[in-house]
């Protein structure tokens, strides 16, 4: 294990204990501060030490300190922090140190009665996660407090009127050594097998547990080439059932839910899907994680949450709920759930609203992967009333980057807007469609609209990017031909899915439209 003492930035920590503290009737008055956590740290058995410090005074540690060899060190390592960037900052600074090891982090104005070395054994002997060290006070209001639920820290509270434990913070903290474990429900989905791929490529320190029902559109060849993967394995199963999720859940940090029943076309058709597995199923993974202490659950929504937009404007996260569809009403209701366990119960929980996604791995019951499996195939194309509702395109790369970083960055409680700024009429994303795959116009047919068809969405992502830096990287045009390149090349899959189901959802769907349907788009009904 190796050590940190976070040391400020005021220069404070060189002076005497009596100079900077009212701690004088302690016996110890003649050595500046920094020695303190420096030798409750050597004497713990770690000797391998980083000091962070910033300010005008960093130089002066060095001089005072050295390399640490003649108190009793290793080895002392130095990190500058710029400005106030308070502890999170710091710590980030500590990562290259730690370099995979697990750290024992100490505030440089602390001073410890004992040594540490009981504690960083018990951490060592876990092996892995976080850990904060608590002592039972009389006068809470006087610290930084910690608020319990079961063995698990929810939050610290600086000096607060009304505690609500009496286990004050002591300013030593343990962490590392371990892989984040996270649950991915409908992670053999569209999105959700996305993410899979890019979460276990681009962090080494993830486990990802996937838990999904294999309906229709959850589709185990999505995620071919992991199953053998050390770090991913999949549960069978629904969110809906209290036992089934329970278990998967069992040891995981933190649940991703992209399990929804997610086409309008089809809640429609029948809404109690919807309710059972939007509202339900998340309504149960909720209880779960509120039960085991889950230290994040990230709930993903989408922006037809809010109803529907005139001709300008996007939505913010500030936007009133107003949602047109059974689809839509069912995630309403989910992301009010989630709203009312993080208020109610302080579950640390956050809320994506993602504008539409494409990519690949998308089931052809969406607009896009739609349009290319049948001008592949050379069949109509169905457009929905005149073709100009519009939407907001983000490639599903970029939504799982989002996802990412709001799962390790994003304040609990907060909602995040995920859009692309990409927006198209429908029939002009059918024409490019068209374009790239060379099938001709004459493919379109403009059909009956489906009720209630909501006119334009659009996002406002400026909180994500001011908050966590995200932007969204992949251009319309290119990221388009892209995917119809991945549907071209992955004939066998496409296959696999339009057969069965799918067809009897889609004669269903649009035979009788097409029958009816036309080459040129239905006239504009003008108020007079």
């Amino acid at each position: 294990m190796k050590g940190v003492v976070l040391a400020g930035g005021l220069g404070s920590r060189l002076l005497p204990m009596t100079t900077v503290t009212n701690k004088h009737l302690l016996p110890i008055f003649d050595r500046p501060m920094i020695f303190f956590p420096v030798q409750t740290l050597i004497r713990s058995g770690i000797d391998e030490i980083l000091i962070v410090t910033g300010g005008d005074h960093a130089g002066g540690f060095l001089k005072l300190l050295g390399d640490g060899r003649k108190i009793g060190a290793r080895r002392l390592y130095y990190a500058y922090q710029e400005g106030e960037g308070g502890i999170a900052d710091a710590m980030s600074r500590a990562e290259g140190f730690a370099n995979g090891e697990s750290i024992c982090v100490i505030l440089g104005d602390n001073v410890f009665e004992h040594d540490l070395a009981a504690q960083v054994a018990r951490f060592e002997g876990v092996g892995c996660g976080a850990r904060v060290l608590l002592k039972e006070v009389p006068d809470p209001e006087r610290f930084g407090v910690a608020e319990i639920t079961g063995n698990r820290v929810r939050r610290i509270v600086e000096k607060p009127l009304r505690p609500v434990s009496n286990l004050a913070v002591v300013g030593a903290y343990f962490g590392g050594g371990c892989a984040m474990r996270v649950l991915v429900t409908g992670g053999c989905g569209f999105i959700g097998s996305n993410f899979v791929r890019v979460a276990l490529e681009s962090r080494r320190d993830l486990e990802i547990t996937v838990l999904d029902l294999l309906t229709y559109a959850g589709n185990l060849e999505n995620l071919a080439g992991l199953l053998e993967e050390p770090r991913f394995r999949f549960i069978r199963g629904d969110i809906a059932n209290r036992d089934t999720v329970g278990w998967a859940a069992s040891g995981v940090d933190a649940i991703i839910n992209f399990a929804a029943e997610s086409h309008v076309d089809r809640s429609i058709q029948d809404a109690a899907p919807f309710i059972r597995t939007n509202v339900l199923g998340t309504q149960v993974l909720l209880e779960v994680a509120l039960e085991y202490g889950i230290d994040r659950f990230l709930q993903v929504s989408t922006d037809e949450v809010y109803g529907a937009l005139g001709p300008s404007g996007r939505f913010t996260e500030a936007t009133p709920l107003a949602p047109n569809s059974p689809y839509s009403a069912s995630k309403a209701a989910a992301d009010l759930l989630v709203r009312a366990f993080v208020h109610t119960h302080r579950l640390p929980a956050i809320i994506l609203r993602s504008s539409n996604a494409y990519g690949p791995y998308q089931f052809p019951e969406k607009l896009i992967p739609l349009m290319i499996t049948n001008a592949l195939a050379s069949e109509p194309l169905p457009v929905y009333g005149d073709g100009q509702h519009v939407r907001d395109w983000v490639h599903v790369l970029d939504l799982c980057e989002a996802t990412l970083q709001v799962l390790e960055r994003g304040p609990a409680g907060s909602t995040y807007n995920i859009g692309g700024g990409n927006e198209f009429p429908n029939i002009a994303v059918v024409r490019s469609i068209l374009e790239a795959t060379g099938a001709p116009e004459s493919l379109i047919r403009y059909v009956e609209d489906r009720p209630g068809h909501d006119r334009r969405y659009a996002m406002d992502h400026t909180k994500i990017t001011r908050e966590l830096g995200w932007v969204p990287h992949r251009d319309f045009e290119s990221g388009l031909r892209e995917v119809i390149c991945w549907y071209v090349q992955h004939q066998e899959w496409v296959q696999s899915v339009r057969s069965g189901a799918y067809l009897h959802y889609y004669e269903r769907q649009y035979g009788q439209r097409l029958s009816a349907g036309s080459a040129t788009p239905p006239p504009v009904e003008v108020a007079g």
